[in-house]
């Protein structure tokens, strides 16, 4: 009785390997490029008035910065 490994052509199985390492290759970069895509998705970008008001000093502290210097000018008049 022949072995499965006689049966199959020597040549055909050198043929094969490269395409199916090229076609794992294929579909595990596509996996991992729709992951990122999915995190990048997931994370969300702020919008530009949520960085712009970030940036900007809480209205609380803008007026009591303003607040102290004005009381002593008062007090001083």
């Amino acid at each position: 009785m022949r072995s499965l490994r006689e049966e199959i052509d020597r040549p055909a199985i050198r043929e094969m390997a490269p395409m199916a390492g090229v076609a794992a290759v294929l579909v595990v970069a596509a996996l991992v490029a729709g992951a990122g895509f999915f995190i990048y998705k997931r994370m969300g970008r702020r919008s530009l008035a949520d960085r712009l008001q970030n940036m900007l000093p809480d209205v609380d502290e803008l007026r009591a910065s303003v607040k102290r210097p004005l009381e002593r000018v008062v007090k001083a008049l």
